[in-house]
């Protein structure tokens, strides 16, 4: 009898492998062959889920953004002002969930690819990311609002900045060479 395997479940495994790596390696050290080992598969049975690494690298993207959101939206009532501690609570669900130097290694990463025209995303992963912009939008205000007033500290005022800033530059890199690399992080004049 054949072998039944869940595409979605090992798809989504081979992306948990790569980002693992490439937080390890980088992207320009991090190997095919590598990313099917940790997988336990073969290099040959990569291609089956993956047309490349660029490709695993955009799905890689798109599933931290995507880890991102939910852990944002999860419990937060956009209709509703966003209190310090929920903020406070969503800072640390991210850490735990993602790790903040781990998320940013990645980001960086990734937005210097791009700066250097290394790397593009396709135009359903812009797509996606704007989706994600959009959801949060509420949030981002409601935590612009709190930093203002001093309600967080200066790591999560930071942490915040960034994680606003960067899907903006990966959907729209044409605007990083006019304007500031991250804009939001004068969250507060005290930065």
């Amino acid at each position: 009898m054949p072998k039944i395997i869940d595409f979605a479940k090992t798809q989504k495994n081979i992306i948990q492998n790569a980002f693992q790596l490439f937080i390890e390696k980088g992207y320009s050290q991090t190997k095919l062959s590598d990313i099917a080992q940790r997988s336990n598969m073969k290099r040959t049975t990569f291609y089956s889920y993956f047309k490349n690494k660029d490709a695993l690298y955009e799905e890689t993207i798109l599933y931290l953004i995507e880890l991102i959101n939910e852990t944002i939206l999860s419990g937060f009532d956009p209709k509703k002002t966003l209190s310090t501690k929920q903020a406070e609570e969503i800072h640390q669900r991210i850490e735990q969930k993602i790790g903040f130097k781990e998320l940013f290694r990645i980001f960086m990463e990734f937005w210097l690819m791009a700066t250097r025209g290394e790397f593009t995303l396709s135009p359903s992963a812009k797509r996606k990311i704007q989706s994600y912009l959009e959801n949060v939008a509420p949030y981002a205000a409601g935590i612009k609002k709190i930093a203002k007033n001093n309600g967080l500290s200066q790591a999560e005022r930071l942490h915040y900045s960034l994680l606003l800033a960067f899907p903006e530059k990966f959907v729209f890199p044409e605007k990083s060479g006019t304007d500031p690399l991250f804009p939001q992080l004068a969250l507060t004049d005290s930065l």
